[in-house]
């Protein structure tokens, strides 16, 4: 029955991570991931020096484009099967944790879970991230059961790899701190914490080289950085797109609490290791380590962004919805009865298909497919094409980009807003270009510069939105991500090509 439920559970995560993996387009961060996968391997590490992410994941993804090719299936493949492999560390801590039955629905839930299919279809280190969380935790525990020198190598290289994904993997690390603390309380407890001296040693020497420039880039993040200051109101969001609805809230939020009041079972005080056989017990550090997984990388940065530099992301706090779904399961298999647990699950699957629904069939992510292929079928060779601003021109602008007579430049040339001086910069340019072509995504123009430079002796030419459905708890239904504009001289103002016909273009590869 088990290698049933098993397989069962590995089809559905595959098909809902690999369904309409290529449907969407690129978007700005992901543009981002593709440029970096087109330096060489010692510019991709300066780039990443200059960023506030560590290398290792454009580095997988730069190895997969090496040989598949650079589409947007390829560069989101390393996010597959990521996303794929934590469904599968999810049951295995949760077996150690809470034992068998909340082990399988763990499983079930995370890979039913459009939080964690949207970035399974992402080309960013968010995936990766969370599975290296769940694969780290679940070798500390394979070393405090019996430290088998398999599990102490598998733990360090989990956990290296782990920090050199996402900075925000070492509230991971501070995590599994709290429960070795705990567990070197007790005689027993410090024999079994120091078989990670060797082990923790490795991977404090292999992070090493990395720990100043993490230095460097959290001193970059409290000068200047996008991201807002949360507010109270940003945690109850948080939860919402973890559940992704919410019904789905309410009812997971309901288990958590069921699982708060259960009193552990016997047989999850007696888990299993790897050979089946009964381990050592450790289900009280494995159930410490769950709730501090779910607790320390959620508020960990919100607590920091509140005074500190501001560095909370939902996405970024992934390893912590991992966890609530663990204890979400753990409540589910505290239900009294098999029928009642039957009648929980259809709920919770029930509750789980509009989120899905919704997330492969609206549009989420910037659709530059489409916006780039209707300004090269409208754009006239010589044309000049503002993008704002220049990421945006180099990543996903550059990456659908298909024809090389236009001149594409990205305004202004500079972080912050644009300026009279960026204007003046561009007044040559504007002089000779009859045709210009504004493309808006995110750019800081509060006074309206650029438009009104560009509107002064030209016509309207063309002008196309496009629009988007946020993800997460908003009263929006869509919003504006991107549009263009085709300012003409009144000479060369007649209109593109077919302006309004939707483009419906393949995805690209290179």
């Amino acid at each position: 029955m088990s290698w049933l439920a098993a397989l069962a559970i590995a089809a559905v995560a595959i098909a809902l991570r690999v369904w309409g993996l290529g449907r969407e387009s690129l978007w700005l961060d992901e543009g981002f991931t593709w440029r970096l996968t087109r330096l060489p391997l010692r510019g991709l590490i300066e780039a990443s020096r200059a960023d506030v992410h560590p290398p290792l994941h454009p580095l997988l993804v730069k190895l997969l484009v090496r040989f598949f090719g650079d589409c947007e299936t390829t560069l989101r493949a390393v996010s597959v099967a990521a996303s794929c492999a934590a469904v599968y560390f999810t049951w295995r801590l949760a077996r150690r944790a809470f034992g068998e039955t909340a082990a399988w629905g763990a499983a079930a839930l995370v890979a039913l879970s459009a939080f964690q299919v949207r970035y399974a279809q992402e080309a960013r280190p968010y995936a990766l991230l969370g599975a290296l969380s769940l694969a780290s935790a679940d070798g500390l525990l394979a070393v405090l059961a019996d430290g088998r020198p398999r599990a102490r190598i598998g733990w360090a290289a989990a956990t290296l790899t782990l920090l050199y994904t996402h900075a925000h993997g070492l509230f991971v690390v501070f995590a599994e701190a709290l429960v070795l603390a705990g567990v070197a309380r007790t005689p027993a407890g410090r024999g079994a914490a120091r078989r990670l001296l060797v082990p923790a040693a490795v991977v404090f020497a292999g992070f090493l080289p990395w720990a100043s420039v993490l230095v460097a880039q959290a001193r970059r993040v409290q000068q200047s950085f996008w991201i807002a200051r949360p507010v109270p109101f940003e945690m109850v969001r948080t939860l919402h797109e973890f559940a992704g609805s919410g019904t789905l809230l309410v009812l997971l939020a309901s288990l958590v609490l069921l699982a708060a009041l259960r009193r552990p079972s016997a047989a999850a005080a007696r888990p299993a290791d790897d050979s089946g056989a009964t381990a050592p017990p450790n289900a009280t550090a494995a159930r410490a380590l769950v709730l501090l997984l779910a607790l320390v990388p959620l508020f960990a940065p919100y607590v920091i962004s509140l005074a500190g530099p501001a560095i909370y992301l939902t996405r970024a706090a992934i390893a912590s919805s991992l966890a609530l779904a663990i204890l979400a399961a753990a409540g589910w298999a505290g239900v009294p009865s098999r029928v009642g647990r039957a009648l929980v699950a259809l709920l919770v699957v029930a509750a789980s298909v509009p989120p899905l629904l919704a997330l492969h069939r609206d549009l989420h992510k910037e659709p530059w497919r489409d916006a780039v292929a209707w300004l090269e079928r409208g754009a006239r060779p010589g044309d000049l094409v503002l993008v704002t601003a220049p990421w945006y021109r180099d990543g996903v602008f550059a990456y659908y980009a298909k024809r090389h007579d236009l001149d594409a430049r990205g305004v202004p040339a500079h972080e912050g807003a644009i300026t009279r001086a960026d204007i003046g910069a561009l007044a040559p340019a504007l002089a000779r270009r009859p045709r210009v072509w504004l493309v808006r995504a995110r750019t800081d123009d509060p006074g309206g510069l650029l438009p009104a430079a560009l509107a002064a002796g030209r016509d309207t030419a063309a002008h196309r939105e496009w629009l988007v459905s946020p993800q997460g708890l908003t009263r929006s239904r869509s919003v504006r991500a991107l549009d263009i504009i085709c300012y003409a001289a009144p000479a060369f103002s007649a209109a593109p090509a077919d302006p309004a016909r939707p483009v419906r273009s393949a995805p690209a590869g290179r």
